[in-house]
């Protein structure tokens, strides 16, 4: 997989610093490079859909009508580096083997990290999000907890409605550390886009009285 890259790194504009970091630009050039070859791809970029995703879909959902399967998901980051994420389903337990794949200071690419994880609950959410918790090491087997919850985007980010110039979207704040709890706090966000591009705020709205749902703000500094 890195090969299909690979001339995309090697011409790439790398900068002098020990830690990597490609212009968004060539990021979703590779992504392209991937999407064309058919196979799911994604980045790390906040609010980036995942093309091919279908794959993924068609896995979960087979998955959660009890037929063994899997699907393979690869995921660019932003020095150029690809994680790959194979999920399988047995009809009972579901795993991922994960791998990372990065570069060397000569542009040849090097295995980095394996690892075989039984994933101990899951589920796909109405919302696309594909949010599952790894089997990890709990107390008294280590002293720090060590959090093992991950949230996948799967179907695409789409916006709610389009009137009169302006663009109303419905944002869920989610948050991994509560087993696939995509919708926190659900929200109404409208903007008006101008023809160069810009955007002007113009409100915001919590819904269904979700504001209950936030917690007090926590002062970092205090009087002394």
């Amino acid at each position: 997989m890195m090969g299909l890259i690979s001339e995309l790194y090697q011409n790439a504009d790398k900068g002098y610093a020990s830690n990597v970091v490609i212009a968004d630009e060539i990021i979703y050039q590779m992504v392209e490079k991937l999407k064309s070859a058919g196979y799911p791809v994604t980045v790390t970029a906040v609010y980036s859909n995942m093309e091919n995703y279908k794959e993924l879909e068609d896995f979960l959902n087979a998955s959660i009508a009890g037929s063994s399967g899997s699907a393979v998901v690869y995921e660019i980051h932003s020095d150029g580096g690809i994680w790959r994420y194979k999920y399988s389903y047995d009809g009972k337990d579901m795993y991922v083997l994960f791998a990372r794949a990065t570069w060397s200071d000569d542009d040849k690419s090097v295995i980095t990290y394996i690892s075989y994880t039984r994933i101990k609950e899951w589920r796909f959410t109405d919302k696309g999000w594909f949010c599952y918790e790894l089997c990890v090491p709990e107390y008294p087997e280590v002293t720090e907890i060590v959090d093992g919850s991950c949230m996948v985007r799967v179907k695409p980010i789409t916006e709610e409605n389009r009137k009169n110039g302006t663009v109303t979207l419905t944002v869920d704040a989610v948050c991994s550390m509560i087993l696939c709890d995509d919708a926190v706090i659900t929200h109404e966000l409208t903007v008006q886009f101008a023809e160069d591009g810009s955007f002007q705020y113009l409100g915001n709205k919590i819904l269904d009285d979700e504001i209950s749902n936030i917690p007090e703000y926590q002062y970092r500094f205090t009087n002394r």
